[in-house]
């Protein structure tokens, strides 16, 4: 979630019967994320789990340049210059069970998105959230073994334009960073299709 520009906002989206899930393992950005939410008077909608999505239950090393900064490059993949912090990690699957199953997801993991959906993969098979994701990596391999897992669980693949969305035939091709993924079963389908170009 970061400091939590995307929490705030679908928090004040979602209404009074909605809730926000956010995850943010990094301890002092989690602090700035909770400040956040209390500013914009959404803490009755947001829940904070201070956590990383992967694919184990259990404890890693997450890094960054300077963890006061709340940077959003924080990774628990890519080791960086600077410092490093032990977070709790856990996975979609287990976490499946006592979470209620979301209509959206958003995803910015810094190159941990393969592992995320690998311990997500029974959550995929079963459930079938709207995603918002960060795709890009710096080894194809592992995009392209991430969009045949997506395409694998029925998922469209799209560019974000400014006022529409474009199918994306190829991630590692495209320019694009971020995507915007459904299933056409969606029951939100017929809204993202208007906004097809």
């Amino acid at each position: 979630a970061n400091i939590g520009f995307y929490t705030c906002l679908f928090a004040s989206l979602v209404g009074e019967a909605g809730r926000v899930v956010a995850f943010e393992p990094a301890s002092r950005t989690a602090a700035l994320l909770r400040e956040n939410i209390e500013l914009n008077h959404t803490t009755h909608r947001v829940v904070v789990l201070d956590k990383a999505i992967g694919n184990v239950v259990g404890r890693q090393r997450i890094f960054f340049q300077a963890a006061e900064m709340a940077e959003g490059t924080a990774s628990l993949r890519k080791k960086r210059d600077g410092e490093a912090e032990w977070v709790d990690v856990d996975s979609l699957d287990n976490l499946r069970m006592v979470l209620p199953v979301p209509d959206l997801i958003k995803i910015d993991v810094e190159g941990y998105h393969a592992e995320l959906f690998v311990g997500g993969a029974t959550f995929f098979a079963h459930h079938s959230p709207m995603m918002m994701a960060e795709l890009k990596d710096d080894d194809p391999t592992r995009v392209c073994a991430v969009e045949n897992k997506l395409r694998g669980w029925g998922y469209l693949i799209y560019e974000f334009k400014k006022r529409s969305l474009v199918r994306c035939d190829n991630i590692a091709r495209s320019k694009a960073r971020n995507f915007f993924l459904i299933r056409s079963s969606s029951k939100y389908w017929c809204r993202i299709n208007a906004l097809q170009r």
